[in-house]
């Protein structure tokens, strides 16, 4: 989606070999029936391809904790991130040449491991896909330009969607960014009409919008990607900025607070916790890629908190960012 840099084969190697992974799916890491809180920050990078891990709190030129990449692994470009109830991860990847797919490794999953299944289209044709979230019930919910597709659980191969949002009552034309609230209301950025839309639990069809966020108040200029916090808020990824919209908003409404990421590009979608946001991104300066974390209190042009950043890293175009 962005300009990218070409890291060398033998730094992952070097990478994967300071982790000290293996080539089966177990972790390093308590498994999901032992996570009580979140802790863990999962960063999904397109180039070189992988799914890097690191503590909540790590800063600096830090080696992840885990790293899923590989030729096994057949990420090709990871552009989303969610999880289901079981903790397993499910990995959007787009952009190879035979169209996209959704892969989903098991919990704990490390090293260069395959994915447990992967969907690699619906019966219509190719999968096109971006950014993707899972409900509580663990319907897989997909960003495909005109259509939100929705998959029962355990979908794979060849999937026939058993929802698909789309028509022009929905306003849906360009969307790249979706996510879930608590209440499993469904939330869609348009890019191409600069808004953002948001669905009933079992929206299906041409159907229209709940509520939809848009007008010259708003600051919304091509949104890509948005988050919805545990407190219901919305967090908006733009290309300079990150806009946040109180719970509840509707109509031409001003963003509570304009995050402007001072000195960097964001890249990913911006998860919430603990009042702190985090957002993948491009150094304007040096060129170099890093996870921002930054106050969600910020207002205007603002700098992170922390910082995750530096050879170590293993940070390459992070595009997707998901907090477990």
């Amino acid at each position: 989606m962005r300009t990218s840099v070409v890291v060398a084969s033998l730094g992952l190697a070097a990478m994967l070999a300071s982790c000290s992974l293996s080539n089966n799916n177990e972790s390093a890491l308590p498994r999901a029936a032992e996570h009580s809180v979140s802790r863990y920050v999962y960063v999904g990078n397109a180039d070189p391809p992988s799914i890097g891990v690191f503590r909540l709190r790590d800063r600096g030129n830090h080696t992840p904790e885990q790293i899923i990449a590989g030729n096994r692994t057949r990420l090709h470009g990871p552009s989303g991130l969610a999880f289901d109830s079981q903790a397993n991860l499910y990995v959007s990847d787009c952009c190879i040449r035979f169209g996209g797919r959704i892969l989903v490794y098991k919990a704990g999953a490390t090293g260069n491991v395959p994915p447990i299944r992967q969907i690699t289209g619906t019966p219509d044709g190719l999968l096109i896909n971006s950014a993707i979230a899972v409900d509580a019930e663990d319907y897989l919910y997909v960003a495909s330009t005109d259509h939100i597709l929705v998959f029962a659980p355990g979908a794979h191969g060849i999937a026939t969607p058993v929802r698909d949002v789309t028509g022009p009552l929905t306003g849906v034309n360009q969307v790249e960014g979706i996510a879930l609230d608590t209440a499993g209301d469904l939330f869609a950025v348009d890019r191409l009409n600069s808004a953002v839309l948001e669905f009933t639990p079992g929206a299906n069809g041409n159907v229209a919008p709940i509520a939809v966020i848009s007008g010259s108040k708003t600051h919304l200029d091509f949104p890509e990607l948005i988050n919805v916090s545990p407190t219901g808020d919305l967090y908006v990824t733009e290309e300079s900025d990150v806009l946040e919209f109180a719970a509840g908003s509707n109509g031409n409404v001003r963003p509570r607070h304009i995050i402007a990421t001072e000195g960097v590009t964001p890249l990913s979608n911006a998860p919430v916790i603990g009042g702190h946001m985090y957002v993948g991104y491009l150094s304007s300066s040096s060129g170099g890629y890093g996870i921002g974390v930054y106050s969600t209190s910020d207002d205007g042009p603002s700098l992170p908190v922390r910082s995750i950043k530096g050879d170590r890293t293993g940070l390459g175009e992070p595009n997707s960012v998901a907090i477990r």
